[in-house]
C-alpha cells in the first residue's frame, strides 16, 4: 500500500512459513516504521530477524515501483553523470535517503535513469539496516518492463552484491500482479492474509501481454 507505506509478505519454504509487516510513517518523515515478524506463526521479537524483514520489506518496495516509492518524501538528491547499463546509456541520480531501508537513520542510493526512454534500469544501494551486511553495497537491474494498470513495471529483478565481494544474490520475476483489491492495512497486517488481500494476484500469464521491446528482451541476462 505506497501511500501508507505499507509493505506485507507471506512467504513458504522448507522451514514453514513466514510473514512480514511493514510500514514507514509517510506522515512523520523522520520516524524510522513499525515491523512485525511471524514464524509458522508465532510471533518473533528477535532484533535480527525484525531488521532483516524490515530492510527486504523495504527493498523490495523500491525494486518494483522504484522512483514511486521515493515520491513525496522531499529528499535530497544530485546529478552523477552517466553509466552504461547492459548497453544502454543512463543519467545517474545520487539520493540520500534518511530514514534509510528499514530500520535505520540513513542509506544512500545511486538510480539509473535511461536517457533515451526515462525507464529506470538499475538501482545501487547501501545494506546498512542489517548488522551483518553494514558497509556493503548491492545493485538491482530491472529487465522485461511491462506496462500494466497504468504502471509500467519490470517484470524481472536481477539483484548482485558489489562490494565487498562481487556476488549473485536473487532473480526473481513477476508470476502475478493485480491492483486496487480493496484490501484494508488490517487484511495484511498477519499474522496471514484475510479478507481481500487472501487470494493469490491475478496471474500474468492470463492477463494481457506485456509490452516490453524485442531489443529489451534480448538484453536479458542468463536466469540463474
Amino acid at each position: 500500500m505506497p501511500a501508507e507505506g505499507a509493505v506485507a509478505q507471506a512467504y513458504r519454504g522448507p522451514l514453514g512459513r513466514k510473514q512480514v509487516w511493514w510500514r514507514r510513517n509517510r506522515v512523520r518523515s523522520n520516524s524510522i516504521g513499525e515491523v512485525a515478524v511471524w514464524l509458522n506463526g508465532v510471533p518473533s521479537t528477535e532484533p535480527a530477524a525484525q531488521q532483516t524483514a524490515a530492510l527486504v520489506a523495504e527493498g523490495y518496495a523500491l525494486f518494483l515501483l522504484g522512483p514511486l516509492w521515493l515520491a513525496e518524501r522531499n529528499l535530497p538528491m544530485q546529478l552523477a553523470g552517466t553509466d552504461c547499463v547492459n548497453g544502454r546509456l543512463c543519467d545517474v541520480v545520487n539520493v540520500w535517503l534518511s530514514p534509510g531501508l528499514g530500520l535505520v537513520e540513513t542509506d544512500r542510493l545511486a538510480v539509473f535513469i535511461d536517457r533515451a526512454d526515462h525507464i529506470t534500469r538499475r538501482i545501487r544501494f547501501t545494506l546498512e539496516g542489517f548488522e551483518g551486511t553494514r558497509g556493503a553495497v548491492a545493485e538491482v537491474d530491472m529487465f522485461a518492463h511491462a506496462r500494466r494498470f497504468g504502471v509500467l513495471w519490470p517484470m524481472r529483478s536481477y539483484e548482485h552484491l558489489v562490494h565487498p565481494l562481487s556476488l549473485p544474490v536473487h532473480d526473481w520475476h513477476v508470476t502475478g500482479l493485480d491492483v486496487n483489491r480493496g484490501y484494508s492495512a488490517n487484511d495484511i497486517r498477519g499474522p496471514e492474509f484475510t479478507g481481500a488481500a487472501a487470494t493469490p494476484a491475478i496471474s500474468v500469464a492470463a492477463a494481457a501481454p506485456d509490452q516490453r521491446s524485442r531489443s529489451e528482451r534480448a538484453r536479458l541476462p542468463q536466469s540463474r
